[in-house]
């Protein structure tokens, strides 16, 4: 330790840090250590934090897509009625799962005429439940398939809950919970799902109907749903 001599008068003597001092500058060190461990603490879990809400609103962003995508192609597709009440259509619209027959965007599958079912299934003990979509490609079945053996895609794995809503534009213009009309197809769908981190907004989807005289002899439709 560098020290230096201080002379008063004739008497000089040898000073330095005390040891409180030095105890002093020592729990002062301690302390700014503290504050920046903390700081930089800080700044990584809110980096966590934004990461995380990206990757959420990123996944929510790729779902929403991938769900409008195949909802606004539904086919008004009639059936034959083997059941009294029984929709001529190929769809079945409930709270907690809708199935219907539309046409597969082709960059996700063969394309062409499909039967699809949306709904919250369990996946496993541990990771939960998960909104599945599962497909068969259409072979002019009158109903629809087992789903067992068809084709899936995990959509949102563990999801709380999945609750769906339909649109009736032809009579009440109001949203119903389950769909029983058997002379028309809803003009839109409400799909809402809650997470462990919270509710997605809802998702409305208008169904374009193909083969729809809604939406002219060609069954396309342009501009939307009104």
């Amino acid at each position: 330790m560098k020290y230096r001599r201080v002379v008063f008068g004739r008497r000089a003597f040898a000073a330095g840090f005390t040891l409180v001092e030095l105890l002093i500058a020592f729990v002062l060190m301690a302390m700014i250590a503290a504050a920046l461990a903390s700081a930089v603490g800080a700044i990584g879990q809110a980096q966590e934090r934004v990461d995380e809400r990206l990757e959420r609103a990123d996944e929510q962003r790729v779902v929403v897509s991938f769900l409008e995508r195949i909802l606004q192609r539904t086919i008004a597709r009639k059936r034959p009625v083997t059941q009294e009440q029984q929709s001529p259509f190929y769809f079945v619209g409930r709270p907690e799962v809708v199935m219907w027959m539309g046409l597969m965007p082709a960059n996700y599958g063969a394309g062409g005429r499909t039967l699809f079912r949306l709904a919250l299934e369990p996946r496993s003990p541990l990771a939960g439940n998960v909104l599945m979509l599962r497909w068969v490609e259409w072979g002019g079945e009158m109903d629809f398939p087992d789903w067992a053996d068809a084709q899936s895609r995990e959509l949102v794995v563990g999801a709380q809950s999945v609750s769906m809503r339909y649109l009736d534009a032809e009579k009440s213009r109001e949203w119903v919970t389950q769909w029983v009309a058997t002379d028309s197809l809803p003009e839109r769908i409400e799909i809402r799902i809650v997470t462990p981190s919270g509710t997605w907004p809802p998702i409305v989807s208008p169904l374009y109907l193909q083969g729809s005289e809604r939406y002219g002899a060609d069954g396309f439709s342009f501009g939307g749903a009104p």
